[in-house]
């Protein structure tokens, strides 16, 4: 039987998101295993397109997108979202604008 010394393994990887982390906020953090298993999930993604790898801690896998993806909205969801929302917006203003005239008009000439 092999006898590693006073080396421990540790029970299991450790690969997160560094945010709440202080200097690594933004940064991938992880040990080195962990860090080797999303090598792995990595190139697999890049040959195969995904890799839904289940041991990546807070990750779910590693998908590869084609350049610009994030560029358009291809369903054009977020801008209707937005133009809709500032629509209602308009009218709602307007509807205020018109409810003081008629008030003020009233309250003039009543």
């Amino acid at each position: 039987m092999h006898d590693q010394g006073n080396e421990t393994k540790p029970i299991h990887t450790y690969l997160r998101n560094g945010s709440g982390a202080g200097p690594y906020e933004d940064w991938i953090i992880g040990d080195a295993d962990g860090l080797r298993k999303l090598r792995d999930a990595c190139d697999i993604a890049i040959e195969h397109g995904e890799s839904s790898e289940t041991n990546l801690d807070d990750f779910s896998g590693v998908v590869l997108l084609e350049p610009g993806w994030d560029a358009e909205d291809p369903e054009g969801t977020t801008s209707t979202i937005m133009i809709s929302g500032c629509v209602a917006l308009v009218l709602a203003l307007f509807g205020i604008f018109i409810i003081g005239v008629r008030q003020v008009i009233h309250w003039a000439f009543g």
